[in-house]
C-alpha cells in the first residue's frame, strides 16, 4: 500500500477516534448538540448519539488496522455525508448558531458552509483513497487530477448555494414567502 494512502487512513482513523472520545467524555453535550439540529425525532436522539459514537470508534479502529480499509472508508464517507446533510438542512433553514458537534482533532465550530466544504473535501479524499486501495493500477497522479477537478466542482456548487441563499433573502425582502 502506498505510504500516502497509509498516512491518509491513519489520519482518518485518529480523526474518528478523537471525535468519538470527545463525544464520550461529554456525552450529554453530544446528545444536546444532536437535538439542536432538529433532524431526528426526540425519542431517537439518544439512540443515535450512542450509535454515532460506536460507529466512530469502529471506523477509527478499523482504519488504523489497515485491514478491510475499503469497508471502513465507505463507512466513514457515509457517516460524514450524514453529518454534512444535517448541517446543510440547518443552514438552509437559517439556523447558523448551532455547534457542529465534531469534537476531537477537528474541533468544535458553529455550522457553516465552510464546514460543509471541509466535509465534502474529506469525503472526496476518502473516495479517492478507496479508488486507490481497490484499484492499485490507478496512478497517484490520476487520483490528484481527479481530486483537483472535484474540488473545483465543490467550489462551483458552494458558489451556487450562496447565490440561491441570496436569491431567497432578496425574495423574502420583497415580501415573498419562500417556505
Amino acid at each position: 500500500m502506498n505510504t500516502i494512502i497509509i498516512v491518509t487512513l491513519v489520519f482518518f482513523g485518529f480523526m474518528f477516534i478523537s471525535s468519538s472520545l470527545s463525544k464520550m467524555m461529554n456525552f450529554s453535550h453530544h446528545v444536546k448538540t444532536i437535538h439542536a439540529y432538529q433532524v431526528l425525532p426526540d425519542n431517537l436522539v439518544g439512540k443515535f448519539a450512542k450509535i454515532d459514537v460506536a460507529l466512530e470508534i469502529i471506523i477509527g479502529v478499523g482504519l488504523l488496522t489497515l485491514h478491510f480499509s475499503s469497508l471502513f472508508l465507505i463507512m466513514s464517507a457515509c457517516l460524514l455525508t450524514v453529518y454534512t446533510i444535517a448541517i446543510g438542512i440547518n443552514l438552509f433553514r437559517g439556523r447558523i448558531d448551532i455547534d457542529c458537534g465534531c469534537g476531537g482533532i477537528v474541533g468544535e465550530n458553529k455550522i457553516s458552509y465552510k464546514l460543509i466544504a471541509r466535509n465534502i473535501i474529506l469525503v472526496i479524499l476518502m473516495a479517492l483513497s478507496l479508488i486507490y486501495v481497490q484499484n492499485s493500477s490507478v496512478s497517484f497522479s490520476e487520483v490528484y487530477v481527479i481530486s483537483l477537478l472535484m474540488v473545483i466542482q465543490i467550489f462551483y456548487v458552494m458558489k451556487s448555494i450562496s447565490k440561491i441563499k441570496s436569491f431567497k433573502q432578496h425574495y423574502e425582502s420583497l415580501g415573498g414567502n419562500y417556505e
